[in-house]
């Protein structure tokens, strides 16, 4: 009987490779990386690249770098998805990096969506003055007919309506609701401006240049400005002529006010990405030269973290977000077709520390790849 049980007995060699099998499924040391995992590591790989790139400032000037970079938000969404998938596969490290990563993309974003960086005591008068203006805002405006003379307050419409676009019967019910004092318009064509002649029963016509390259800007008004013009960059625009601004100077209450609207080129291709980084920059330089109160609005063709605008809004230039400073959240603008968590953030109302953004947000589709901002402003 004691024979035949030792015959039993795997030999030594095999109990012992048998031991080491099973632990390598306890510990999944032995054990080959599975299909899952195949598919996540490259992806995790190119998402580190892609953020090296974005951090490293030489490269950053890449125009693909540029293209990725008002992105962030989605970046930061798919390395989360990747930190929960390779958590679950128990993959450790992998799984580390991810998390970083997600919260090294998220960082900029949320900075960009946070309020502005003051003192308590600074908030809590911010708020106060805040309050107060937004009870004066709530009073009745004056009929759209009426020119003010020298208001208190200022809103502003910015809209890029996209050239292509004929939604102009929807614009003018948007001025009619919201009943703005500026309207401040980008991607004006020919067929825009006949549109948009009913406006000038209520808002004379102060500035404009029609174009159908998507670079045509116009800009009308009821309140008087003291001078606005059309104005050239030096910086030809992707059909090689060059895009035009607009430079207001509007009487308020509280001191002139220098209005800046600048349509920046898309970051497609080296020449363009250049072209818009100095043109945004430009506009920045215009405006910290400019000795009345100043605000700056466009189509930067970027977001906030992307490092132009966030230069501009460095020490350098002393311009403030109006997403910011008004406590609005980012308002992504564009595409307009996308819910809002998956739109980007390119258009801009920026304003130096002497002026007041009491209330910032959206407009509704007019039709075009673009949402409104409305500013109201003091």
């Amino acid at each position: 009987m004691d024979a035949m049980e030792g015959c039993d007995d795997p030999p030594a060699g095999v109990r012992a490779g048998e031991e080491a099998a099973a632990g390598g499924d306890e510990f999944g040391a032995s054990q080959p990386p599975r299909p899952t995992s195949r598919l996540l590591r490259p992806t995790l790989g190119l998402l580190a690249l892609v953020a090296i790139v974005q951090w490293v400032p030489q490269w950053g000037e890449w125009w693909w770098s540029a293209l990725i970079t008002p992105f962030t938000p989605h970046l930061a969404v798919l390395a989360g998805a990747l930190f929960v998938a390779l958590l679950t596969l128990r993959e450790w490290e992998l799984s580390v990096l991810a998390i970083g990563l997600c919260m090294a993309q998220a960082w900029p974003v949320w900075e960009a969506a946070s309020a502005s960086d003051l003192t308590q005591a600074e908030a809590l008068e911010w708020r106060a003055r805040q309050a107060a203006e937004q009870r004066q805002l709530k009073q009745p405006l004056p009929p759209l007919g009426d020119l003010r003379q020298a208001p208190e307050s200022c809103r502003l419409l910015l809209a890029n309506v996209n050239t292509a676009n004929q939604g102009w019967e929807r614009l003018l019910d948007l001025v009619q609701a919201e009943q703005p004092d500026v309207i401040a318009l980008l991607e004006v064509s020919d067929a825009w401006m006949e549109g948009l002649a009913p406006l000038l029963a209520t808002h004379p016509l102060r500035a404009a240049e029609p174009r159908g390259d998507n670079f045509g800007i116009a800009l009308w008004s009821r309140i008087e400005p003291t001078t606005a013009a059309v104005i050239q960059s030096t910086n030809p625009s992707i059909f090689s002529r060059e895009t035009p601004m607009i430079r207001a100077r509007l009487p308020l209450a509280g001191g002139p006010l220098s209005l800046l609207v600048g349509h920046a080129p898309p970051p497609i291709g080296q020449g363009l990405t250049g072209r818009r980084n100095i043109q945004v920059i430009g506009l920045g330089a215009m405006a910290s030269s400019d000795h009345d109160r100043t605000v700056l609005a466009g189509d930067f063709n970027m977001t906030p973290w992307c490092p132009p605008l966030r230069g501009l809004l460095g020490d350098r230039h002393q311009l403030h977000d109006a997403r910011r400073t008004s406590g609005a959240g980012l308002l992504t603008t564009w595409p307009a077709a996308l819910p809002s968590a998956l739109r980007i953030p390119i258009d801009h109302i920026l304003h130096d520390a002497s002026v007041t953004c009491t209330s910032l947000r959206l407009g509704p589709p007019i039709g075009s790849d673009h949402l409104p901002l409305i500013a109201d402003l003091r």
